[in-house]
């Protein structure tokens, strides 16, 4: 029997990897711009957390070798993630996404 999941909200965390070389745009504006895009697509942001500047273990651009993590605590429904990665494959601003559900 095929399970069916209905617009009940699930939680997940989601870390987002920013790119600020050379923008003109800071950090701060960037989580609070990806924070409004997500409740835009009907997500409750429950929490914004600033992971700060981290080194990447491996380097695909070895001049891009750091980036500015953010973690974002959030409660949406289950077709949320598709909508979300497709639309941050789009903002050159973000270097990475990682969903987890918890």
């Amino acid at each position: 029997m095929a399970r069916r999941y209905g617009g009940a909200a699930r939680r997940y965390r989601i870390t987002v990897v920013f790119d600020t070389r050379e923008r003109q745009e800071s950090a701060d504006d960037m989580r609070l711009r990806v924070a409004h895009m997500m409740e835009s697509l009907g997500a409750t942001v429950d929490e914004v957390v600033d992971l700060g500047v981290r080194n990447f273990s491996s380097h695909a651009n070895r001049r891009f070798t750091a980036g500015s993590y953010a973690s974002y605590s959030i409660s949406s429904p289950a077709t949320f993630c598709n909508e979300l990665i497709n639309r941050l494959r789009l903002d050159a601003t973000v270097n990475r996404t990682l969903v987890e559900s918890i």
